[in-house]
């Protein structure tokens, strides 16, 4: 970066609230981590005819809800998932489905 450029970002920084800003980076992170998803599930073809799988932790940021959530969904029968070992894993296909059927949650 140019010296022009970091002295208009620490200008606008300065008239950003934190509040704002820790919301805004955290919105970043999440369009990051869901196109990241996407775009490993896309980055597969051999697994077009397989089951797409995501992890409890890409489940949760794929919905943006926390792991305790996700449990309680899970509990209350709404969100099928799948026990491989000790962990639980989800198909992208049912995932997809729940929020298809259900607008809250």
């Amino acid at each position: 970066m140019h010296v022009n450029q970091l002295i208009i970002m620490s200008e606008i920084i300065a008239k950003i609230d934190l509040k704002e800003f820790i919301e805004a980076i955290r919105q970043i992170v999440r369009e990051e981590v869901r196109d990241g998803i996407g775009m490993h599930l896309k980055l597969n073809p051999s697994q077009d005819a397989a089951i797409k799988l995501l992890t409890m932790m890409e489940t949760c940021s794929y919905l943006r809800l926390s792991r305790g959530t996700v449990n309680k969904l899970i509990k209350n029968g709404g969100l099928d998932s799948i026990k491989v070992g000790n962990k639980r894993m989800f198909e992208i296909n049912a995932i997809e489905k729940y929020l298809n059927n259900n607008k809250t949650i």
